[in-house]
């Protein structure tokens, strides 16, 4: 059984979109039958995977130790930074690397290379753009949710 309580950060989100980044290596479909069958509650209760996290709200997972803590294997940094600072991560991303997970690229995507790359800064980052899979170009990172939110804007 492990806890997290949800920071500034993490709040405002629906708890689906919040697992999904926490267990990143289990598959969705996985995910919502965790949330159904009640091995993640919130606050002692089980709950919709609709449900927005709130400040503060304590996020139990009822999963065995190698369920959470499990990685997925991404292979090596297959783009170029161009520009970085604190808020955020300028890339080139080659032809042939998918921007997002998908079928077929769960694990060798950008999304995946670029959370590898920023590991030690504990950063949750997210593409305010994407390009298709065959073509190369820039990508722009928001290594924060006061950036990702700007980005958007």
């Amino acid at each position: 059984m492990k806890t997290i309580s949800i920071t500034t950060e993490e709040a405002n989100q629906r708890l689906d979109r919040f697992l999904r980044k926490k267990l990143e290596h289990i598959l969705l479909t996985t995910i919502y039958k965790i949330i159904r069958t009640g091995k993640v509650k919130v606050n002692g209760r089980k709950r919709k995977e609709r449900y927005r996290l709130k400040i503060d709200d304590k996020v139990t997972f009822f999963l065995s130790e190698d369920e959470f803590t499990k990685k997925k294997t991404v292979r090596k940094k297959t783009f170029t930074a161009l520009y970085e600072d604190e808020d955020i991560l300028v890339v080139n991303k080659p032809p042939f690397l998918a921007s997002q997970p998908g079928t077929g690229v769960e694990k060798n995507n950008l999304v995946n290379q670029v959370k590898a790359y920023l590991k030690e800064s504990k950063s949750k980052p997210a593409l305010a753009n994407r390009i298709d899979r065959g073509t190369s170009g820039v990508v722009v990172v928001g290594k924060n949710k006061k950036t990702i939110l700007a980005l958007y804007d």
